[in-house]
């Protein structure tokens, strides 16, 4: 059953969500900065007094615009929105919402309008009445290849690689991304800054079948006696990322009453055995906190 309409009304909702909450904390980073910048009472002559009216006025005017409230009505919305895809199902997890789900529909699934890798942006020419259509080449076909959804990623290992989880084909370590690189970026930390981070804290099963049995194991390995307790947290957290962005994966295509286009890199080229889908086992049976 196709929910592709669905999908694009809430990539559409999310971005918009996304736009507001950034102009807003752009706003108060910014206030927050002058605030505690010495430099311009000492300097120039501004009094710390000010800056703070300043502060105070202009986070009272965007209260006063419903800046914080668009945030929450659109986020009730997403959620709304969400309720009605099958993906909903995954909220049994602890740590995931119906805005998660909406969240992860937005980054999965593919927002660009565009025909066989082309789009048509509208650009102004020369004077403010012109306007003239362009075609430019789509960022995200490679990725696509005409669907939308799920099915745009062949296998699980090409979803991570989408959301930055890949490792580094050189070394074999996790990839390092920055800040320049803009997409890969923001996905990533929201994966293992939001995501994983909330699987963690509710408690999931994700945490204890993958989080401590990771930790576990790099505690006790003398192999990884030189990593820090930073880096072995942020090592268990990606590999329980990973494996939930897996089960996701086939979880995806069972509800779109597809079979799994392909086994996973460990089980088909490296040999190793399958393990069970801990996503299809929470669905089953409740998360273990809820037992």
């Amino acid at each position: 059953m196709e929910y592709l309409k669905l999908e694009q009304h809430i990539i559409g909702l999310v971005r918009i969500f996304e736009d507001i909450q950034s102009c807003r904390k752009e706003i108060e980073n910014r206030l927050r900065s002058l605030r505690e910048d010495t430099m311009l009472s000492d300097q120039y002559g501004i009094g710390q007094s000010y800056l703070e009216g300043l502060f105070s006025i202009t986070t009272n005017a965007m209260k006063c615009l419903g800046v914080v409230g668009m945030e929450r009505e659109l986020k009730k919305e997403i959620a709304k929105e969400a309720s009605k895809h099958p993906l909903i199902a995954i909220t049994k997890v602890n740590g995931i919402d119906a805005f998660t789900v909406g969240k992860l529909i937005k980054l999965i699934c593919c927002g660009a309008k565009c025909s066989n890798g082309v789009k048509v942006i509208t650009k102004r020419k020369g004077s403010k009445d012109k306007w003239e259509n362009i075609e430019v080449e789509c960022p995200y076909w490679r990725w696509c290849q005409g669907h939308r959804d799920i099915r745009r990623f062949p296998n699980p290992a090409k979803l991570q690689a989408y959301l930055g989880l890949d490792n580094d084909p050189l070394t074999g370590a996790a990839k390092a991304l920055y800040r320049k690189d803009q997409l890969d970026y923001r996905k990533k930390s929201w994966i293992l800054g939001v995501l994983a981070r909330n699987l963690k804290l509710k408690k999931s099963y994700y945490k204890l079948k993958v989080y401590d049995v990771r930790r576990e194991k790099t505690r006790n390995d003398p192999k990884y006696s030189s990593w820090s307790l930073r880096r072995k947290d942020y090592d268990a957290t990606r590999v329980m990322a990973k494996r939930f962005i897996a089960d996701l994966w086939d979880y995806w295509y069972k509800i779109l009453g597809l079979e799994p286009p392909s086994e996973p890199y460990a089980v088909k080229v490296l040999g190793h055995q399958k393990q069970p889908s801990l996503l299809e086992l929470i669905l089953k049976n409740g998360d273990y906190s809820s037992r």
